[in-house]
């Protein structure tokens, strides 16, 4: 759908900052805890094209997804340690943690630094173990909006028209009107899991003066029906 489509963005550059904030070797070993999420499977995919050799932990039902990616899996759960442990005896040189709490601690002695936890789901216990927060860069994704044609009972069909299609090409003037909602930006707080925070801020000031950017928060324009996040 195109809400699950909306989200693509958002996880992908989530999955971005977290593989990219501290930087691995081809061959080191990235450990992702809660890999069968869209973030995790995201990361999964990174690290393959780096050439990482990463670890998914997630419920048994993820393993098919997780393995697609060229992941190793390992079952969530009781002696998750052990098994991890088994996987990579010298243990491994980055945990993202997608989870947090107790699933954290668990295989928090594994990475070889603890300086290199990083956690996207609890920056609290991730910095309490020696870590940190995931650190979000900038989101950008331009959204172009256009109107849809209608057919002669001023009904909208769900095309467009060849004469919109001209006009996009000939007058660089956007194609909806002054008043259109798609147009409307709000102001908000974009937390390290690549959620948005759920309440309305008035204005940048607010959004700034409640993001607490030592745990990954990142104030954010977007656009609520697009989906869209801008520049400032």
């Amino acid at each position: 759908s195109f809400a699950d489509a909306a989200t693509i963005p958002v996880a992908a550059a989530t999955a971005y900052d977290a593989t990219h904030q501290i930087e691995l070797e081809p061959g080191q070993k990235l450990l992702i805890l809660g890999a069968g999420g869209g973030v995790g499977l995201m990361a999964a995919q990174i690290g393959r094209v780096h050439e990482f050799t990463v670890i998914g932990i997630a419920s048994e039902s993820k393993r098919k997804v997780i393995e697609s990616t060229g992941a190793t899996f390992i079952p969530s759960g009781d002696h998750v340690a052990a098994r991890i442990r088994h996987e990579a005896p010298e243990g491994v040189d980055l945990i993202l943690d997608l989870v947090g709490g107790d699933a954290l601690r668990e295989v928090a002695d594994l990475v070889t630094d603890p300086g290199k936890i990083i956690s996207a789901a609890d920056p609290t216990t991730a910095i309490e173990l020696g870590g940190t927060a995931l650190q979000r860069t900038r989101l950008v994704t331009r959204c172009t909006v256009l109107r849809r044609s209608t057919n002669n009972d001023n009904q909208e069909d769900g095309t467009m028209s060849t004469r919109s299609v001209q006009k996009k090409v000939a007058d660089p003037t956007p194609l909806v009107d002054a008043d259109d909602p798609r147009e409307a930006i709000e102001v908000g707080v974009l937390m390290a899991n690549g959620k948005l925070v759920g309440r309305n801020f008035a204005n940048r000031a607010e959004a700034t003066a409640w993001a607490r950017p030592e745990y990954g928060d990142q104030v954010v324009e977007f656009n609520a029906l697009c989906q869209c996040d801008f520049t400032s």
